[in-house]
């Protein structure tokens, strides 16, 4: 059986497989979004400037009550939203 085949008989690495693809649209979209904000920064820099602030969003979230208060009622919400099998 090639890998191929195998992804494609597995669900949950196929999911885990798409999740990741997703993750990472939404990163490169960040990392888009800072490159905006200085177009000057080359890809490398803005990559690495988007590693920091992601780093330090729990400070951030931690200092502005009403983002902890989002992200749980999201949390909820997307409990709710699961598929039990």
């Amino acid at each position: 059986m090639t890998n191929d085949q195998q992804l494609m008989t597995n669900p949950q690495e196929t999911e885990t497989i798409n999740v990741a693809l997703l993750a990472t649209q939404k990163l490169d979209k960040f990392i888009e979004f800072i490159k905006s904000l200085d177009p000057e920064l080359d890809q490398l820099e803005a990559v690495l400037l988007t590693a920091e602030i992601l780093d330090r969003l729990p400070e951030i979230f931690q200092a502005n009550p009403n983002i902890i208060t989002s992200i749980q009622q999201a949390s909820i919400v997307v409990k709710q939203n699961r598929i039990d099998p």
